[in-house]
């Protein structure tokens, strides 16, 4: 597929580019990706997807994929942080009770 389409920018946004066995999870899926696109183009601090658009005229899907696992780690470390934050509070309470 990628190599059918490697001279087209935002070829994985068309809906013409996927079998039709279910279109409105297509559609559905390629508005999310979309949306993720503007948003990181808009924002003030540089990315990778900012950097393509700007450059390039197009962003690669490889390039919208990294930046959606680094906010989903980024996004785990800081669950990560308020878990263990609020254990630490927790502990704290259960220990100062006790005395």
């Amino acid at each position: 597929m990628a190599e059918e389409f490697h001279d087209e920018p935002y070829a994985y946004l068309r809906t013409s580019s996927y079998p039709d066995t279910s279109p409105l999870e297509i559609i559905r899926t390629l508005s999310d990706i979309s949306r993720k696109i503007s948003s990181l183009i808009q924002k003030k601090e540089p990315n990778s997807v900012k950097h393509h658009h700007s450059n390039y005229h197009d962003v690669p899907l490889w390039v919208i994929m990294n930046e959606l696992r680094k906010k989903k780690e980024k996004n785990q470390g800081k669950k990560k942080t308020s878990y263990i934050k609020n254990y630490l509070k927790r502990k704290s309470k259960w220990e100062t009770t006790r005395i």
